[in-house]
């Protein structure tokens, strides 16, 4: 099947990538000098793309493929993803895809031919940000302000014309609407991309009122004004995007007749990146019908990466040009791997739009796929940040940003269980990676950064006979690899969520089998893999079952942990001796109180015999310790 998929591929992309560069020189063209002719090009080229996505017959082999579930390979998949999506959003009648080309390019034309009429004169937008920077005259800034927003009395039947058609195509494709369409063909869930706006408002409200409150007082101050004389062209900006200046710094200073392409170039060079060739195919200066923003093209996926500014120079343009550069050497990074498939050219980010970390690889080192974003990679960012929330409070740093970190840490856990969670061969536990549909033995990782949610679920599918056998752990059910490492974590974790006396029938049974008898009395990296290695590491995971997961340590400063001791059914007592931590040696005692009920325990700490900490709690409870 994967051959099919390739034919396809190599098939679409042949005719695909030289529209594509020819519709990027037709629209460079047009943004830069106002020219009809290209922008009436550029649309002719866009409707040719748009003929070559419409291709039912593709389309009707594309879904074939999808739904076999037979491509696997990381890359190809990903291609076969966006090739679908491509060619589903153009699945409808021609007349209407080319309406509403035409249109969207109309309204490119017009937005880059526009110019203010102020006062009797156009003037660009660089003219009109100096006026609402520096006037305080209101009248000034309302007629300057109205002066640039005449652009909407032109664009506005044609906004109207792009939305209605835009909708007529998601609701012939089956969507809700365009804004619906465009984002699940992108891979975000609209649902969850309000839920996440609805967050950010409530988190930032009150503090945006607050900070908002000093604006307004300023911003009336220094107009000779009252507050409830205040309008949109009084804050200083054309859209109220960026900050107005609330405090007299003059950062324009700076960059007053100064060089901004050679600021550019040394910043980038003085961090390893020249971005000088890119910068000489770029267009920077302001002129008569050019597009008056700013923006980076990658022309063609191959190298050829452009920059559009407007340049003057201040500290804004400054800005932009560190901005839009900074796109252009990682555009050129992408276009330049020759093991990266032209379908897949294009920018990413740290984190996917489900909120959960962007991470093509992880501990198996592409032995499994692991897709574009796996469990293992975003726990261990999850863990990081927590991490860091410690470290911070050790280090003394402000607590605006401890509490970032903590915040981050909060967000990211809802993320994996929305994005990873799910009915995995029956089981109410993970999916590895978006499209995992086969039990792996990473499910385990979210139990040892402590991640409950699902936690009966994902013990009992791996103690299920799909992923356990006599030997631990397979990688991936079904198959006959497995690595001592991930059943050493499993072991710990499920130690850890509180099924301690399941965790201790398999770590018996792990043991007898792998450490005891006429074999090597340690665990191994991998089989087949490797010869039965050994390496430091798994010995390591294996004490950490007892430190982490039966014990329950976690270290919180440079003098402090926590306790959350697991004491089995059949226990009386487990102790730690001579845990040499934190510049102490130290025992940790798990008692069982006999007489106040087989849940009620207690832990005690000892230094050289003598009893430093003493604290009774029942099973599960978390202690707090500081090392003095």
């Amino acid at each position: 099947m994967d051959m099919d998929l390739q034919e396809i591929i190599d098939r679409t992309v042949a005719a695909y990538a030289p529209l594509v560069k020819a519709s990027s020189e037709a629209y460079w063209e047009g943004t830069t000098t106002g020219s009809a002719a290209a922008f009436e090009r550029y649309a002719e080229i866009n409707r040719k793309i748009a003929e070559l996505f419409s291709d039912s017959r593709t389309f009707g082999e594309l879904r074939r493929i999808r739904e076999s579930g037979s491509v696997t390979e990381p890359l190809m998949r990903r291609q076969l993803e966006e090739l679908y999506n491509a060619f589903l959003s153009r699945q409808a009648d021609k007349s209407l895809l080319n309406a509403i080309i035409d249109k969207e390019t109309e309204l490119e034309r017009k937005y880059a031919a526009f110019r203010a009429d102020f006062r009797g004169s156009r003037i660009n937008d660089n003219e009109v940000e100096r006026l609402l920077r520096t006037s305080s005259d209101s009248a000034e800034l309302r007629d300057v302000w109205e002066a640039h927003k005449a652009v909407g009395r032109e664009v506005a039947r044609d906004v109207l014309d792009v939305v209605r058609l835009r909708n007529r195509l998601a609701d012939m494709l089956g969507f809700t609407n365009y804004h619906s369409m465009s984002l699940m063909l992108s891979g975000e869930k609209p649902r969850e991309v309000e839920l996440l706006m609805n967050e950010v408002d409530e988190l930032s409200r009150d503090s945006f009122a607050a900070v908002k409150e000093e604006l307004d007082e300023t911003m009336a101050r220094r107009c000779g004004i009252t507050r409830e004389e205040l309008r949109p062209w009084h804050y200083q900006g054309r859209f109220f995007q960026e900050a107005p200046d609330l405090y007299p710094v003059d950062f324009d200073k700076y960059y007053k007749d100064r060089d901004l392409e050679r600021l550019t170039i040394d910043y980038y060079r003085s961090i390893g990146l020249d971005v000088e060739p890119m910068m000489r195919r770029s267009d920077l200066y302001p002129r008569e019908g050019k597009n008056q923003h700013a923006f980076c093209i990658d022309m063609d996926g191959m190298g050829d990466v452009r920059v559009l500014c407007n340049l003057t120079d201040n500290e804004r343009w400054m800005e932009t040009m560190l901005h839009e550069f900074g796109h252009a050497a990682y555009s050129v990074g992408h276009d330049s791997n020759p093991d990266l498939p032209f379908l897949l050219r294009e920018a990413a980010g740290i984190f996917t739009t489900e909120g959960v970390v962007c991470s093509d690889s992880d501990e198996l080192e592409g032995r499994f796929p692991s897709g574009d974003a796996n469990l293992c990679t975003s726990c261990l960012y999850y863990d990081a940040l927590n991490s860091a929330v410690y470290l911070g409070r050790e280090l003394g740093l402000p607590s605006g940003r401890i509490e970032l970190y903590a915040r981050q840490a909060r967000k990211l856990r809802k993320d994996i269980g929305r994005y990873f969670g799910a009915d995995v061969e029956g089981f109410r536990t993970y999916r590895y990676y978006d499209g995992n549909d086969v039990l792996r033995a990473w499910i385990c990782i979210p139990l040892t950064v402590g991640i409950y949610d699902r936690a009966e679920g994902t013990a009992d599918a791996l103690f299920s006979p799909r992923l356990w056998t006599e030997n631990g752990l397979l990688t991936e059910a079904g198959d006959k690899t497995y690595w001592d490492r991930s059943t050493l974590y499993a072991l710990r974790g499920v130690f850890a969520c509180g099924e301690t006396d399941r965790a201790l029938e398999y770590l018996r049974d792990y043991s007898r089998k792998r450490l005891l008898g006429d074999h090597v009395p340690y665990p191994i990296e991998a089989w087949p893999e490797g010869n039965q290695r050994h390496l430091s590491a798994e010995s390591g995971l294996y004490c950490r079952i007892f430190t982490e997961g039966l014990f329950g340590i976690r270290p919180t400063g440079f003098r402090s942990f926590e306790l959350t001791p697991r004491l089995p059914a059949g226990w009386d007592r487990m102790a730690l001796r001579h845990v040499r931590a934190f510049g102490s040696d130290f025992d940790v005692v798990v008692e069982r109180d006999v007489e106040a009920g087989q849940e009620q325990l207690r832990a005690t700490v000892l230094s050289g015999g003598k009893v430093v900490g003493s604290f009774a709690f029942r099973g599960g409870d978390t202690i707090p310790f500081s090392v003095l």
